[in-house]
């Protein structure tokens, strides 16, 4: 499986290219992820797509608050407005500066 996200994102991000688009992966991170939980197939994933040579942006640690509850719809895996209002925050320098690296 792991071998498989990992194909799958390494032609999406070449035929992105070949396009002449910018493609960034981007991991959102999940409750699991805020709960200390067990992420081995994440970082399974993460070392497959890093030996690919995949750039990929991973917004766990820019998340990460004490209360990350409110990150999340209650009983729901999807983010809440301000779930999605902190991924922006996150990811917005993330872009700026891959758009800058272009210039």
């Amino acid at each position: 499986m792991v071998a498989i996200n990992a194909e799958i994102l390494h032609r999406f991000v070449r035929e992105g290219e070949a396009m002449g688009a910018i493609p960034l992966p981007v991991y959102l991170p999940t409750r699991f992820d805020f709960e200390q939980r067990e992420r081995h197939s994440r970082d399974l994933t993460f070392r497959a797509l890093r030996e690919k040579g995949i750039s990929f942006a991973d917004l766990t640690s820019c998340m990460k608050r004490d209360d990350h509850g409110f990150l999340f719809l209650q009983d729901d895996p999807h983010y809440s407005p301000e779930g999605n209002a902190q991924a922006a925050d996150c990811l917005k320098p993330i872009v700026q500066e891959r758009v800058r690296a272009l210039s």
